[in-house]
């Protein structure tokens, strides 16, 4: 089993890169493989509602974006994470995932995300909510835990990634068990586009 581990780094804060090292050394405990991937914010734009994504599975703008969709079809999960700035999460971490979930639904539908998020302030059920509601658009299987999802210090953040990889791990066997029993995943039901301007 392999999990992609996404970092949306500002460059201001090391506590996220270590909690995500951290996290690697908690997953390979349990014999899964991590693979990284960091996101500098300066380099995320945002979506233009091109509506191309659709037909293509890609974004036009070949960027992480793209990037992130080719190494999910080689992983069975995702852990997003990213920053809180003011109570909400970042503008550039909600851009990366808007076009993420638009362009890149076929490869990450139906797998196991989950997310660890760092705040300054005590202020962060929003944020949680924003990333939890993006895996909702692909049908992802959402790990939530009863420890929170938000990081304030080096003190408070082992406890939350045990929680997030001990429930990460089971979704991952549950469903890698019921893929043995030829249980069927697909939702069943076409996609339908809304279109709210035409």
């Amino acid at each position: 089993m392999k999990v992609l581990a996404i970092i949306m780094d500002s460059g201001h804060n090391p506590l996220l890169k270590e909690s995500m090292q951290w996290l690697k050394q908690l997953f390979a405990e349990k014999r899964i493989e991590v693979s990284e991937i960091c996101i500098e914010n300066d380099s995320v734009r945002g979506c233009v509602a091109c509506g191309k994504c659709y037909r293509a599975g890609k974004c036009i703008f070949d960027d992480e974006v793209n990037t992130v969709i080719r190494q999910m079809a080689d992983c069975d999960g995702m852990v997003v994470g990213g920053e809180i700035l003011y109570g909400k999460l970042s503008e550039k971490c909600s851009s990366f995932l808007e076009r993420l979930f638009h362009a890149g639904t076929a490869a990450l539908a139906r797998k196991p995300a989950s997310t660890v998020l760092y705040s300054r302030r005590r202020t962060d059920a929003s944020a949680t909510a924003a990333v939890m509601a993006y895996f909702s658009r692909a049908n992802m299987p959402a790990a939530y835990v009863q420890q929170g999802h938000v990081i304030y210090d080096e003190a408070g953040s082992h406890e939350v990634l045990s929680a997030v990889v001990s429930q990460m791990t089971w979704l991952l066997k549950c469903m890698e068990a019921g893929k043995k029993e030829d249980v069927d995943f697909t939702d069943g039901a076409p996609k339908r586009m809304l279109d709210c301007v035409r």
